[in-house]
């Protein structure tokens, strides 16, 4: 169940860029390349903030990368 939670909740970090991301049909620049690397550090903090509270959980989160 912990595995289920921390893949639902990865992407929380990029929701801001989504929309950029889909309609953007150059390739990415590096600065969004940062963001998107960087974005488990981010969702984390994002869930932790609003009370995630199990370190497993955001652990599961901190762990995910995409390729870039």
């Amino acid at each position: 169940m912990d595995s289920l939670a921390g893949a639902l909740l990865m992407h929380v970090g990029m929701h801001e860029l989504q929309n950029e991301f889909f309609a953007q049909r150059q390739p990415l620049t590096k600065v969004k390349k940062e963001a998107i690397y960087h974005h488990p550090e981010k969702s984390a903090k994002i869930l932790k903030l609003a009370g995630l509270s199990k370190q497993h959980r955001l652990n599961i989160i901190l762990q995910h990368r995409e390729r870039t």
